[in-house]
């Protein structure tokens, strides 16, 4: 998007059911970050949100089969 903001970082929510993403991580200085809670065999939702200093846009929810 033209004239917006540097990133600050990232909020990766996710969960078992893509309405009830109850666990977070924060991410700063990095595009990646590698999950070691998940459980084998179950599905997962995911949403990536981006922060900076002026605020947080929401991403959208991700379905990801294991």
């Amino acid at each position: 998007m033209a004239g917006s903001r540097r990133v600050t970082g990232y909020g990766i929510r996710f969960g078992i059911h893509p309405e009830k993403l109850y666990n977070s991580y924060m991410v700063y200085n990095d595009t990646e970050i590698e999950l070691r809670c998940l459980q084998v065999g179950q599905t997962y939702y995911f949403a990536v949100d981006s922060f900076n200093e002026g605020g947080i846009t929401r991403g959208d929810v991700m379905k990801e089969d294991e």
